[in-house]
């Protein structure tokens, strides 16, 4: 998937509650591409998928995310929001 502000993936339980979790990608990380790996219930955004990234020596690779899990259906509004406050 291409890169975008967050992505996001709502699924019901057994008991037929509606949950989900989101991925809030932040604007000093690499450019990434995204999967959502179904099987395992995970979003990966990836920095190695749009080109290669080299690490430099003695200069740490720092990746920043936030992870939001809700109950409910997914709340676009308020996820664009929190991307918002936190790409800001």
């Amino acid at each position: 998937w291409p890169a975008a502000p967050w992505y996001a993936y709502g699924l019901k339980t057994k008991d037929e509650r509606e949950v989900g979790v989101a991925v809030i990608d932040h604007p000093g990380n690499p450019q990434s591409l995204w999967h959502n790996q179904r099987d395992v219930r995970m979003l990966n955004p990836c920095i190695v998928a749009p080109a290669e990234v080299k690490l430099k020596a003695e200069q740490p690779l720092v990746l920043r995310y936030r992870v939001v899990a809700f109950d409910g259906p997914v709340q676009r509004e308020q996820l664009d929001r929190l991307a918002k406050q936190w790409r800001g």
